[in-house]
């Protein structure tokens, strides 16, 4: 996969991991997002990284 022109252009907090999806989903430029934990302790907060430019066939 040619990973050249991927960039992040979105970080927002997320209670589940549906709703990173659906943001993603939502925008359409995204076609890609990684969720992780905010807090290493206890995850009821994550954080949803939006990124563009993987070509999606």
């Amino acid at each position: 996969m040619e990973t050249s022109g991927v960039h992040h252009f979105a970080t927002v907090d997320v209670i589940h991991e549906t709703d990173c999806a659906l943001k993603c989903y939502t925008i359409r430029e995204c076609n890609a997002f990684v969720v992780t934990c905010k807090s290493s302790r206890k995850c009821n907060v994550r954080l949803c990284s939006l990124m563009a430019g993987f070509d999606v066939f």
